[in-house]
């Protein structure tokens, strides 16, 4: 590859479509240049390359063996805790269910109860109009007078 002198600037045009994305991203650059925390375009383009390719190869994982231990055991009790939940939520729709059972055989039995009322009551009324003309037939009895309220009775008129 050729040197470059100071003089001898390379110039890059980039091109934004009509597509939201990309059209968000120009949005983006626009209200970071209006900022003033970048001298030009070309200057806010520099700083987010090297943010992107730079920035990922300078922080590479972790090789400390304790760290990796550290993690390694981290990672198996989140898998210990993921599995207790599990349980818990398997045991709990266990009691739900065994819940739901139980509350429709006490249902079953109630209907099965009004049934059995609503039968009975039925045979009573359908024997009912047989009693009632007979009733019917014999006049009510007559309560006997009180002979106390009959000596009353002058008394009250007359006041």
């Amino acid at each position: 590859m050729p040197s470059r002198d100071a003089k001898d600037k390379v110039g890059q045009m980039i091109r934004f479509t009509a597509s939201e994305a990309d059209q968000m991203l120009l949005k983006a650059v626009e209200q970071a240049m209006k900022g003033g925390e970048y001298e030009s375009f070309s200057a806010l383009c520099k700083q987010a390359l090297r943010k992107f390719l730079l920035d990922q190869d300078a922080s590479p994982p972790p090789s400390d063996p304790e760290l990796q231990n550290q993690m390694a055991t981290l990672q198996r009790q989140m898998a210990r805790l993921e599995g207790a939940i599990e349980m818990q939520r398997s045991m709990s729709l266990r009691q739900l269910e065994q819940k739901m059972v139980q509350l429709e055989q006490q249902v079953v039995q109630q209907v099965a109860q009004v049934a059995d009322r609503l039968d009975n009551l039925e045979s009573r009324i359908n024997l009912q109009p047989v009693e009632l003309s007979s009733a019917e037939a014999s006049p009510p009895p007559t309560p006997e007078p009180d002979p106390l309220l009959d000596r009353l009775a002058p008394l009250l008129e007359d006041f």
